[in-house]
């Protein structure tokens, strides 16, 4: 019997030794350090479907790395010191959490059943536990909060006297600084049980931890940067070696993570007070460092590479920071994470494959976040003369407590981030609104304000706060600013029926709200009572109505689509390609707002220059000015002053005659545009009506169109829907002169939807589908020769208008056929 026992475990121990030598040897084998210093791709080529294929490969890769769901003796555990046989618990944590954090449902077999894997380890050590806690506050809180309950109190009791974790506990009080290395597990578990459980921990445990990463900073002089480093620097580290003593760039970004976490914690609430400084010295020291020192290519954080990623970011996502020594850690890290996947999906590291494909799969899926807001950060003249860093961040949590109430609210993971007006607008478009807070005045440089302006255009929204007590020199500031951006438009308090009022929760009319609005959408919003107090202190339920409308301007200007990815926005880049070929095109010029968004004909070209390889050359002029454009826009915003005469009609209607194709629309689609642009229809074309457009028409199909897009079925705008019902079909309508279409007229919105806007309001096709109408108008008119000087027969006919209006579907006159020009019946 003896005998047999020792063979069995000595088969025991040798089963334990291959499977942790095999296992150390497949991580060396696969390990690949660092990505290279040269990625194939580039930050500002990226898009949305990189990334979301790369996901879903890592994903696959990860449900292929499963758990062997036994456990090895528990000597192999400390015997062999191998990653990843000792935290196999922890790294398949890791595993479930990033694709939970990616959109995979637990409710899957195969990781439902690694879940409960996970759940059934009672590994001693804080790595591990760190890891579930995380894990399980991505779960379902009701059906699994006493699970990360339980991890939730071990990590309390795992906690030392002096504020950090060592590397495990075994049930004995844990004494001395431990390791940030673990320390940053631990507090980041911690936080994720604060999150999912209704107890928390207390306030004083969370001081115990402020204070630690405070002692344990590198110590400088004022304000140089500081960092941390594996080892507390609060103590003698003589005798430790130099590696885990030196100030380390995964330990510093994991430090101000967790600092950035304690001050709002702690100190949030209390940081109202515009004229203080509400960042500590030693958060503003780590940032520092880390703005003078991240890198892609530091050869000494090779084996953390992926978790430094993934750290960074967690800091740009508590602090706002898009840039850290130059390095936009959005763009550029993601594409060179990108750059590094390997064809079975996986990603390598000196960790090995599941920890590097874990981090690395967070951090992708955080690229699917919508960014919801971005704080405007400008510079003022110092005393010196010399530019210095402007009054913008005086309430350092105000949009992280928004965001984090908006991800609530919307059950999607919202982000924010600072923006500097220096970038450029693709750029600052990733996020719907900018939010410019501050109590001091400031002037912004006429390139700024172009910049700006130029945002606004393509579909931004800009939000101006007046902090701390009022009247304050920052209102002037913001209305200075308001007449550089729009000298035409007026800040204005919005109707009582206006949609920031109610679109999402109900909001006091007494509300100090200023907007200015171009008669489609509001550019801007004022508050010139100091919104971002109650937005510092986290006041989620009081009566200040701060959050309230916050969150229905974000819903407005998305078009009620909180979902939208930062990548996926609507905004198109010129390439700088050289067309082939060249169209000529007018916008015609009226009175009163004839260009209400400059941004419609500036995207149509740049898809046009993009996907077609056509240059779109168009003008604005007025009727009597049109020559040889093969195709012209007119809008209206139903502003009185944009009334067509009947010399600019005749001007039309003798260059349509010659040859030219007009596209006819009431921006917005609003009631007043609309019966405005009816109007401009029936004095163009007095003899005639328009029609509903042939269902076969190449506008419609595409057909004979070189790249032509299908709009057969078309999608609406949610707001459109709202009021029409569901529909599909294309609602356009046309007027034909011989076997062309000589005008295109929309009862809905197109121009909002060319310029690449999603906000509410608008009665129209959605961007993609009001391009895509466009476009093939576009291709189709270039078959079309350059209007001549012979005009064509026109029919004679008595007066007729069309009698479309938002809501009410088309309809051809029995007995006539779709798509020509019908003579009206005589009076």
């Amino acid at each position: 019997m003896t005998q047999t026992r020792n063979i069995v475990c000595l088969a025991a121990y040798l089963i334990a030794l291959l499977l942790s030598a095999g296992l150390a040897q497949r991580a060396l084998a696969q390990a690949s350090g660092p990505p290279a210093a040269a990625p194939a791709l580039k930050g500002s080529d990226l898009n949305i479907d990189q990334i979301d294929d790369a996901i879903d490969k890592a994903i696959t890769a990860l449900y292929k790395l499963e758990p062997t769901y036994t456990f090895p003796p528990e000597y192999a555990f400390t015997r062999y010191y191998d990653q990843e046989t000792r935290n196999m618990m922890g790294n398949h944590a890791l595993a479930c959490w990033a694709m939970l954090a990616a959109g995979e449902s637990y409710q899957n077999p195969p990781l439902y059943r690694r879940i409960n894997w996970v759940l059934s380890s009672d590994a001693p050590y804080v790595y591990d536990r760190g890891m579930r806690a995380t894990m399980l506050n991505e779960l379902p809180h009701q059906r699994w909060g006493p699970w990360i309950n339980r991890d939730g109190l071990w990590l309390q009791s795992a906690l030392t006297d002096e504020g950090n974790f060592s590397d495990e506990y075994t049930g004995d009080p844990v004494k001395g600084a431990g390791d940030n290395a673990n320390g940053q597990y631990g507090v980041f578990g911690l936080l994720n049980y604060t999150r999912s459980s209704r107890k928390g921990i207390s306030t004083e445990k969370w001081k115990k931890i402020d204070q630690y990463w405070r002692d344990a900073q590198q110590k400088t002089e004022k304000d140089l940067a500081a960092g941390w480093g594996v080892y507390s620097f609060a103590k003698d580290l003589s005798g430790k070696d130099r590696f885990n003593s030196r100030v380390s760039g995964p330990m510093t970004a994991g430090a101000v993570a967790s600092l950035s976490i304690t001050e709002r914690f702690l100190y949030g609430p209390t940081m109202t007070d515009p004229k203080r400084d509400n960042v500590s010295t030693h958060l503003r020291k780590g940032l520092r460092w880390l703005d003078e020192n991240f890198s892609l290519d530091d050869k000494d954080e090779a084996a953390d590479w992926y978790y430094y990623m993934w750290t960074i970011q967690r800091v740009g996502g508590a602090t706002g920071y898009r840039t850290f020594n130059g390095i936009d850690w959005f763009r550029d890290v993601t594409a060179r994470i990108l750059s590094q996947q390997q064809s079975d999906g996986t990603f390598r590291g000196d960790k090995g494959i599941m920890l590097s494909t874990g981090f690395a799969l967070l951090y992708l899926s955080k690229a699917n976040d919508p960014l919801a807001i971005a704080k405007v950060r400008f510079k003022t003249i110092g005393s010196e003369g010399k530019p210095i860093d402007g009054a913008w961040n005086n309430r350092p949590h105000d949009i992280w407590n928004f965001v984090d109430y908006a991800s609530d609210q919307y059950e999607v993971s919202t982000a924010w981030q600072i923006a500097e007006l220096t970038q450029p607008v693709y750029e600052l478009m990733e996020s719907p609104i900018l939010y410019l807070a501050t109590d001091q005045k400031f002037t912004l440089s006429d390139k700024e304000v172009d910049t700006l302006r130029d945002y606004i255009n393509a579909g931004g929204f800009l939000i101006l706060n007046a902090e701390g007590k009022q009247p304050n020199e920052a209102v002037k500031s913001f209305r200075d600013l308001g007449t550089k951006l729009f000298p035409k438009l007026e800040f204005k308090k919005p109707p009582k029926d206006h949609p920031f009022y109610n679109l999402h929760q109900g909001v006091s009319l007494g509300l100090a709200m200023e907007v200015v609005d171009n008669g489609m959408r509001p550019l801007i919003a004022m508050f010139p009572g100091d919104l971002s107090q109650y937005l510092q202190t986290n006041d989620v339920a009081g009566r200040n109505d701060a959050f309230p409308v916050m969150s229905n301007m974000y819903l407005y200007v998305t078009g009620m689509n909180p979902r939208r990815t930062r990548l996926n926005n609507n905004y198109i880049v010129e390439n700088s390609t050289r067309p082939a070929g060249t169209i000529l095109a007018a916008r015609i010029k009226t009175g009163g707002n004839y260009d209400p968004e400059p941004a419609s004909l500036q995207q149509l070209k740049a898809l046009l220059h993009n996907k077609f390889n056509t240059d779109l050359q168009y003008t604005s002029v007025t009727p009597d000015q049109l020559t040889n454009q093969k195709i012209a826009f007119l809008t209206t915003t139903g502003d009185p002053e944009s009334a067509l005469t009947d010399s600019d009609a005749a001007a039309i209607r003798t260059w349509i005659e010659r040859g030219g194709t007009l596209w006819l629309d009431p921006a917005s689609g609003r009631e007043a545009a609309s019966k405005a642009s009816l109007s401009m229809l029936a004095k163009i074309l007095p003899s005639g009506r328009s029609v509903p457009m042939a269902p076969d028409n190449p506008i419609l199909t595409g057909k004979g169109l070189p790249g032509g897009f299908d709009n057969t079925r078309v999608r609406y705008r949610f707001f459109a829907m709202s009021r029409m019902g569901p529909e599909h079909k294309p609602r356009l309508q046309s007027v034909e002169l011989g076997n062309r279409v000589a005008i295109v007229y929309s009862a809905e919105d197109l121009t909002c939807g060319l310029a690449g806007l999603d906000h509410w309001s608008i009665y129209g096709y959605t961007p993609e589908f009001a391009r895509r109408l466009v476009v093939n108008g576009v291709l189709q008119a270039m078959k079309n020769p350059e209007p001549g000087a012979a005009a064509a027969a026109t029919p004679e006919a008595a007066p007729s208008t069309p009698t479309t209006a938002p809501g009410t579907p088309s309809a051809t006159p029995a007995n006539q056929p779709a798509g020509s020009f019908i003579p009206a019946a005589p009076k």
